[in-house]
């Protein structure tokens, strides 16, 4: 009994240890199946994320065709600035979009530490980010 519940806290511990290092990772993983000579084959495919970087009050297309949006990372933030996110294409980003919106972020009057902000979401048109102040952000997106 006691081997038992020292390989279970072993396998315990390394399942923690695997999770806590995909954490860290910028990338997304998919394991893709093919055939060859009858037998299935599996490889993993990665992609890393894209970086939009954004450091003043504008209106930019990170990424003008359909995608997912991976995570709003602040910089310099700016007391009381605001993001806001759309989906839309690159061609109706500009000014201030009518529609499509997804979220608003506003900032606080007083920050400590530069926050993140973790989405993975699909976007059906594209991704559209209006900012209010001179915030120094990037948005990752795929």
């Amino acid at each position: 009994m006691d081997r038992f519940l020292t390989a279970l806290a072993i396998c315990i511990i390394v399942s923690l240890l695997a999770i806590l290092v995909s954490m860290g990772r910028e990338t997304r993983a998919q394991n893709v199946g093919s055939y060859a000579n009858g037998a299935l084959m599996v490889s993993n495919i990665v992609q890393a994320d894209t970086p939009c970087h954004i450091s003043s009050a504008t209106t930019t297309s990170c990424k003008g065709t359909p995608g997912t949006i991976s995570r709003i990372i602040i910089g310099t933030p700016i007391a009381a600035a605001s993001i806001k996110v759309y989906d839309m294409a690159a061609a109706g980003c500009s000014g201030t979009p009518s529609s499509g919106l997804l979220t608003t972020l506003t900032l606080p009057l007083s920050l400590t530490n530069p926050p993140s902000y973790e989405y993975n979401m699909a976007m059906a048109n594209g991704i559209c980010v209006v900012t209010s102040g001179a915030t120094d952000l990037v948005v990752t997106y795929q």
